[in-house]
């Protein structure tokens, strides 16, 4: 329920250079659904820390207390953090003109910002395995789909004159892409994802199912992704499954499946959605993640196997959910719960940076094309995140 101290501070707070410097070291940020009707501009909301470290949650509390939590993809206990002080709310444009002066105060050596060409991944022949191990599953029934990830890697680390270019950068994609961040100490993640793990607002869950890819390059020279049996039959598998794990709280509403049109791919996108459903955050997630789009089909087979193939000790936050708790506001007795699913970003740690880029193997999948479609997700992300030079 709403509290005293459960709101969204006014937009006057000061975002001088002493605010970016701690906000680059502790902070997050979340861009806000496009709500026209409510809103005249696209909503930003910060998060300016450091966060306390909180316990995990019980099965039934849910996320009113928290500001950020998230899991890494092969576990099940969450991280959890709050800020010391509510998120505020900015306008697009306050926010990129203040980031902007931030961003020209900064001592900047060009030779500092990353390159495509730095990042360094998984080789075909590695891939291809992987593949193989796959389909050779699936064709003893032991699986349906699933969905391996590749890395690619630089040593480079993550300064704050490339954190700055980025989250300039995200914040100018479009509004069918959902532009985050969070990080702390050595730790963090930004992206543009345009997938939703859920959004609880008011008991009522909306959530989706995007799975099935094409590049745009691609258009004219294959079916569309709706008469795609090979997209159409992955696509399947995730809505069939996130309308089993959602059936339990009762009815599922869910919409014909439709083309999610994004700047270098297209996906394949169904909507459901669901009243009632009054469990703790942590049921709820456990009960979606990870669906099909980013795990295995079925469940019952278990994903961690997935874990022993190639390249997957660094999905760390990759495809994991990660949730920002947003304050209730005048027309919500209690705040709203926002998961997103972590892909089209950017981690980086001690270690440097990495780009994860995932595809889902069903029967039909041939090896050539599943990394073609890598590179071309790949290349998205370097995109979004205004990273250029050439894809080595």
């Amino acid at each position: 329920m709403r509290s005293a101290n459960d709101h969204i501070s006014q937009p006057s707070t000061i975002m001088d250079t002493a605010w970016w410097n701690d906000f680059f070291k502790f902070g997050a940020f979340l861009r806000l659904p496009d709500e026209k009707e409510v809103e005249k501009e696209t909503q930003i909301l910060l998060w300016s820390g450091p966060f306390e470290n909180l316990s995990e949650l019980s099965e039934n509390e849910k996320c009113g207390q928290i500001s950020i939590g998230y899991m890494n993809f092969f576990s099940s206990s969450m991280e959890l953090r709050k800020t010391p002080k509510p998120p505020f709310k900015s306008t697009m444009t306050d926010l990129q003109k203040s980031l902007q002066e931030f961003q020209k105060s900064l001592k900047i050596d060009k030779n500092e910002f990353l390159e495509t060409q730095d990042f360094k991944n998984l080789g075909f022949k590695d891939f291809e395995k992987t593949i193989q191990s796959i389909l050779g599953k699936i064709q003893r029934g032991e699986l349906e789909k699933a969905v391996p990830v590749v890395f690619s890697r630089t040593a480079h680390q993550a300064t704050l004159a490339n954190k700055v270019s980025w989250m300039l950068n995200l914040l100018q994609t479009p509004p069918n892409l959902n532009a985050f961040g969070f990080w702390e100490k050595e730790f963090g993640i930004m992206g543009a994802t345009p997938e939703i793990l859920f959004r609880r607002k008011n008991g009522k869950v909306t959530t989706m199912a995007l799975a099935g890819t094409m590049p745009r390059s691609e258009i004219g020279k294959r079916n569309s992704l709706l008469k795609d049996p090979k997209e159409l039959h992955e696509h399947q598998l995730v809505v069939e499954d996130l309308q089993r794990q959602l059936s339990k709280w009762g009815w599922v509403k869910k919409t014909p499946p439709r083309i999610l049109e994004l700047p270098t791919l297209l996906h394949l996108q169904t909507l459901l959605e669901i009243d009632g459903v009054n469990c703790g955050v942590k049921e709820l997630i456990l009960q979606l993640h990870p669906t099909p789009a980013l795990g295995v089909a079925p469940r019952a087979y278990g994903y961690h196997w997935l874990s022993s193939t190639s390249d997957q000790e660094g999905r760390r936050v990759f495809g994991a959910p990660i949730l920002f708790s947003i304050p209730a506001g005048p027309d919500s007795v209690e705040s709203e719960e926002f998961c997103l699913v972590a892909i089209r970003n950017i981690q980086w740690d001690a270690e440097g940076c990495r780009v994860g880029t995932g595809c889902g193997v069903v029967n039909e999948s041939q090896p050539d094309q599943e990394w073609q479609e890598l590179q071309e997700k790949f290349n998205s992300v370097m995109l979004m995140l205004g990273i250029k030079g050439k894809n080595a």
